[in-house]
C-alpha cells in the first residue's frame, strides 16, 4: 500500500508535474503567439510609419522645390526687363525639365495672337521654315502647342510628331496654358526630353504655370501700363518740344524749372537762362499784381486753371502778349507736385484787334458807304453813312439784300450784276449815278471786293461807296472848261495860220513887189547914170540897192517863216527840204535830209502842224544847241506819218520833263499841242552833250493821193 501509495503519490505528482508542464507550455505558446503577433503589428506599424515618413519627406522635398521654383520664377517675372525675363524662365523650366527645346509665350490683347520671346535659340537657329516669326495667330494654331491653347489644357505626347517642312524634329513634348479664371494668358512648352515625359512631370509644369499665371498676367499688365506711359510720356515730350505753342514748367514756388524750344524762342532765353528765373521775372510789371493774385486763387482752389491775357517781357526788354494757361499738377497725396503753363503768342492777334478797332472807328467815321454783305448777298454789316443814305436804321438794313434796297431798274442794270461779278470772284469798280431815298439823285464811285475764307473761297462782299457827285460836277465843268479852251485854242490857231498866211501874202506881193518895183527903176537910173560924170551920186544908188536886196531878202524870209508857199503848193517835203537847207545856210550845219513818202499829199491841218514841229525843233537847235550836224527824217508807214529831228549839239536833261505842264518853253509847249490836236504823240529824248531827238508821230486818215491845196492857196 505503501509503495502502491508511494506510486500513486509519485503518479499525482507527476501528473501535476505534467499539467503545470502543459500549462506553462500552452502559456508560453499563447506569449509566443501574442509576442509574434505584438512583433507583426510593431513591424506594421513601423512599416507603416516609415512609409508615411518616406511619402511625407517626399512631399516636404516636392513642396520645397515648388515653392523654390515658385519663388524663382516670380523672381524672374518680376524682376527681369523686357523680353530677357520669358528667355530666363524657359531656361529655368528646361534645366529642371531636362529638356532641349521649349518656348515661353503670352498672349496679345490687341489680337489674340501667341507671342513667344523665348524662343530656343536652337529651334530659331535650326528651324528652316520660311517666314518664320515669334506671333502666331489663331489662325496659325495648330500641333500639340496648338491644341493645349484651343483646348486650354495640359497636354504630353512621348511619341515622334508631325512637323512642317524645315521644322527641327520634335519626338517628346509636353505643354501646359497659363490661365486665370479661365483667361487664357500664355503657355508653355517643352520637348526632345531623353526620357518619356511622365504625368507627374506634366501635373508639376500645370502647377507651375497656375503659380505663373497670375503673376504674368499682372507683369502684362504692368507693361501695358508701362508701354502706355512710356507712349504717353513720349507723347507729352514730343508735344512739349514740337508745339507751336510755350509750354513751361515750374516748381511750386513757381521758379521755372523746363520751357521747351517754342517758349524760348518766344523770349529769347535759352533752357539753361530759363531755369534760374522766377515766373513773375517774365510778367510785365504793370500786368504783376494781376497774375499774382490769380496764382494765389489756383493755390487756394479757387480757381482750377489759369487764363489770362499777360504782357511778358523778352529778353532785350520788347513786350510780347501772350494767352497764358496754368494749372497745379497734384500729387497721389493731394500736394502740388509743380506746375504746367501753355503760353501762346498773341502779339499779332493783339496788334490785329487794335487795327480792327482802328478799322472799326474809321468805317463809323468814314464819309464813305461801307457794307458787307454775305455769300447769300444779304447785308451783315453796314456803317452809320450807309444808313443815313438810305435813311434807314442799322437793324432795318441788316439780312435784306440790294434788290429790296435799291431801285429795281438801278439793280437789275447794275447793282445786281456787279454782285454777281464780285461773288464769282472779280473786283469791280464803277461809276454810277443812283437814287438814295435820304440823299437824292448822286454819282457814287462803286468798288465791290470778293471776301475769300482761308481756302479761297469767296464767302462774301465788301462794298464801299464813295460820293463824287461834287467831283462829277467839276469835273464836267472843268470838262467844258477845257473843251471850250480846245475850241478857243483851235480858233485861235486857226486864226493865228491865217493872219500868217495873210501877211505872208501881203509881204510878198504888196512890199515885195513895191521893193521889186523900186529896185528895177534904181537900176535903171543907175544904167543911165553910168556915162555921166557924177561919182557921189552912183555911191549912193549902189548903197539904195544893196539895202532894197537886203529888204527883199527879209521880206522872203518872214514870208517863208510866217507861211512857207511850198507847203501849200508843192508839198510836206518840199517845205520841210526848204526849211532845213535855208536855217543850215543861215547857221553852217551839216544837214541830212530823208524822206520815205508814198503819197504826195497829206490832209492840211497834218501837213501844217508836221512843218511847225519841225520849224520849232530847227529854231531850238539854231538857238540853243550849238549843233554841227543836224538830221531830218520823213517817214510815212501804213496808218501814221513820223517826224524825227535829231541834231548832236549840247543837248539837256530829260528828266526833268514830266510833262508839258511842266515844260517852261512856249516852243515845246506849242509842239505838244500842235501833234495833240492831230491826235499824234510827241517824243523827246535828250542827255547833256550828247544831242537831242525830237519824233512827232501823226495818224494819217484815208485820203486819195495828189495835191491838196492848204486853206486859203491860191488857184
Amino acid at each position: 500500500m505503501t509503495i502502491i501509495g508511494d506510486i500513486a503519490v509519485a503518479f499525482a505528482f507527476a501528473a501535476a508535474a505534467l499539467i503545470v508542464i502543459h500549462r506553462e507550455r500552452t502559456l508560453r505558446r499563447r506569449a509566443e503567439t501574442q509576442l509574434r503577433e505584438s512583433r507583426d503589428q510593431n513591424e506594421a506599424r513601423i512599416g507603416k510609419r516609415t512609409a508615411e515618413v518616406s511619402r511625407a519627406d517626399v512631399a516636404r522635398r516636392t513642396s520645397d522645390e515648388r515653392s523654390r521654383l515658385e519663388n524663382q520664377l516670380r523672381d524672374l517675372l518680376m524682376r527681369h526687363p523686357g523680353d530677357e525675363m520669358y528667355a530666363n524662365v524657359l531656361d529655368l523650366l528646361l534645366k529642371r525639365f531636362d529638356s532641349r527645346f521649349g518656348f515661353f509665350g503670352y498672349i496679345r490683347n490687341l489680337d489674340g495672337a501667341l507671342v513667344c520671346p523665348s524662343m530656343t535659340r536652337d529651334i530659331w537657329e535650326q528651324c528652316a521654315v520660311k517666314g518664320k516669326s515669334i506671333e502666331f495667330p489663331r489662325s496659325l494654331w495648330g500641333g500639340l502647342w496648338g491644341r493645349i491653347l484651343t483646348e486650354r489644357q495640359p497636354l504630353l505626347k512621348n511619341t515622334a510628331h508631325t512637323t512642317p517642312e524645315g521644322h527641327v524634329p520634335l519626338f517628346r513634348s509636353m505643354g501646359a496654358p497659363l490661365l486665370v479664371d479661365g483667361e487664357l494668358v500664355g503657355s508653355i512648352h517643352l520637348a526632345n526630353r531623353a526620357i518619356d515625359y511622365t504625368p507627374a512631370d506634366l501635373e508639376l509644369l500645370n502647377y507651375l504655370c497656375g503659380i505663373l499665371a497670375p503673376t504674368l498676367k499682372l507683369r502684362l499688365e504692368r507693361d501695358k501700363a508701362d508701354e502706355a506711359l512710356k507712349a504717353s510720356e513720349q507723347r507729352f515730350r514730343e508735344i512739349f518740344h514740337t508745339a507751336n505753342v510755350g509750354i513751361a514748367l515750374a516748381d511750386k514756388d513757381r521758379r521755372l524749372t523746363d520751357a521747351n524750344e517754342t517758349f524760348c524762342a518766344m523770349l529769347g532765353y535759352s533752357p539753361e537762362e530759363f531755369r534760374q528765373l522766377h515766373t513773375m521775372d517774365l510778367v510785365h510789371p504793370d500786368d504783376a499784381e494781376g497774375s499774382l493774385r490769380m496764382a494765389e486763387e489756383v493755390r487756394a482752389g479757387v480757381r482750377e486753371v489759369h487764363r489770362a491775357e499777360r504782357r511778358y517781357l523778352r529778353k532785350d526788354g520788347s513786350i510780347v502778349w501772350v494767352d497764358v494757361s496754368a494749372r497745379r499738377i497734384l500729387d497721389q497725396s493731394g500736394l502740388e507736385k509743380y506746375s504746367l503753363a501753355v503760353i501762346s503768342d498773341i502779339t499779332e492777334r493783339k496788334w490785329a484787334e487794335q487795327k480792327l478797332q482802328n478799322y472799326a472807328i474809321i468805317v463809323a467815321t468814314t464819309t464813305d458807304l461801307m457794307a458787307y454783305r454775305d455769300a447769300d448777298n444779304r447785308y451783315v454789316v453796314v456803317n452809320d453813312q450807309y444808313c443815313k443814305y438810305f435813311n434807314k436804321s442799322f437793324h432795318e438794313i441788316i439780312g435784306h439784300t440790294p434788290g429790296e434796297l435799291f431801285r429795281k431798274d438801278q439793280f437789275e442794270n447794275s447793282i445786281g450784276l456787279y454782285s454777281d461779278r464780285c461773288l464769282h470772284g472779280e473786283t469791280v469798280h464803277a461809276e454810277n449815278w443812283i437814287d438814295y431815298p435820304g440823299a437824292g439823285h448822286r454819282c457814287m464811285e462803286l468798288h465791290y471786293h470778293p471776301f475769300r475764307d482761308a481756302m479761297g473761297a469767296v464767302t462774301g462782299i465788301v462794298v464801299s461807296a464813295r460820293d463824287i457827285t461834287e467831283r462829277k460836277q467839276a469835273e464836267d465843268q472843268v470838262k467844258g472848261a477845257l473843251q471850250r479852251l480846245s475850241m478857243l485854242s483851235d480858233h485861235l490857231l486857226s486864226v493865228q495860220e491865217e493872219d500868217r498866211r495873210t501877211l505872208a501874202y501881203e509881204l510878198h506881193d504888196e512890199v515885195g513887189q513895191s521893193l521889186t518895183a523900186a529896185k528895177i527903176h534904181l537900176q535903171a537910173m543907175q544904167q543911165a547914170l553910168q556915162d555921166s560924170p557924177a561919182p557921189p551920186a552912183l555911191e549912193h544908188l549902189d548903197e539904195a540897192l544893196l539895202a532894197i536886196a537886203m529888204s527883199l531878202e527879209r521880206v522872203r524870209n518872214m514870208s517863208l517863216d510866217l507861211r512857207p508857199m511850198l507847203l501849200d503848193h508843192l508839198g510836206l517835203e518840199a517845205a520841210l527840204r526848204s526849211l532845213v537847207e535855208r536855217q543850215a545856210a543861215a547857221a553852217g550845219w551839216n544837214v541830212r535830209f530823208e524822206a520815205q513818202l508814198r503819197d504826195a499829199r497829206f490832209p492840211p491841218n497834218l501837213e501844217l502842224a508836221c512843218f511847225r514841229v519841225a520849224q520849232e525843233a530847227v529854231t531850238n537847235i539854231m538857238r540853243h544847241a550849238a549843233a554841227k550836224d543836224v538830221w531830218l527824217a520823213l517817214q510815212q508807214g501804213d496808218h501814221e506819218l513820223c517826224l524825227t529831228v535829231r541834231d548832236n549839239g549840247s543837248g539837256f536833261d530829260s528828266a526833268t520833263i514830266q510833262s508839258a505842264s511842266g515844260w517852261r518853253s512856249l516852243g515845246l509847249l506849242g509842239m505838244e499841242e500842235r501833234v495833240k490836236k492831230t491826235s499824234g504823240r510827241l517824243e523827246i529824248q535828250a542827255q547833256p552833250g550828247a544831242g537831242t531827238r525830237v519824233c512827232a508821230i501823226f495818224p494819217i486818215a484815208p485820203v486819195n493821193s495828189g495835191t491838196i491845196p492848204g486853206p486859203g492857196a491860191r488857184r
